[in-house]
């Protein structure tokens, strides 16, 4: 009889900022009570005493990537977690190969008019300072998307409140943690 690989019991979100990511993990914990939501922006500056902001002024993009490395290499070796990605984690190889090995990835996939709409009045986000906000997304969409789409699974999330995302991804994660294992016979 073949192993079966053990079942993932994280769910991670990724996408653009503004697409989503942090309320459909919001709703998601109410379908799975026993998961914990991880937010990792919040973590990371919970740990660094200051902002995301403050981290890419003061200590750098990069410094700021290598402990987001390190948060979701400590995050994967762990279980039952719905884990909310900034936009840029998954844009690493190294983190998409941790997320590969633990978890279920979900790309939440929203237009860039979607995404103005959202952040737009939210002066905190570092890549979008810019003279034209609207066009800096669209620029990043287009350089992201491609490693977005690597994710397991797309979720389109125009025209979607957070909880029809989550309903979709509940249906998904659903059908994988009910999945029967697989017996290779030998003949």
């Amino acid at each position: 009889m073949e192993k079966t690989k053990p079942k993932k019991t994280i769910i991670a979100l990724t996408g653009m900022m503004g697409c989503g990511k942090t309320t459909t993990a919001t709703e998601l914990a109410k379908y799975l009570p026993n998961f914990i939501r991880v937010e990792m922006d919040d973590k990371i500056e919970n740990q660094e005493q200051m902002s995301i902001n403050e981290i890419f002024e003061k200590k750098g993009e990069q410094y700021f990537r290598q402990i987001e490395t390190k948060l979701l290499d400590e995050l994967c070796k762990q279980q039952n977690l719905i884990i909310s990605m900034g936009g840029g984690a998954f844009l690493s190889e190294e983190n998409r190969n941790f997320l590969k090995q633990s978890t279920i990835t979900f790309y939440l996939c929203a237009s860039s008019n979607t995404i103005y709409n959202h952040i737009k009045d939210d002066n905190s986000r570092p890549l979008l300072k810019s003279e034209n906000p609207k066009k800096r997304i669209k620029d990043i969409l287009k350089l992201r998307e491609n490693i977005y789409e690597k994710a397991d699974y797309t979720i389109q999330t125009d025209n979607k409140n957070a909880n029809e995302v989550a309903e979709e991804i509940m249906e998904i994660y659903t059908k994988y943690a009910n999945r029967k294992p697989r017996c290779k016979r030998k003949n």
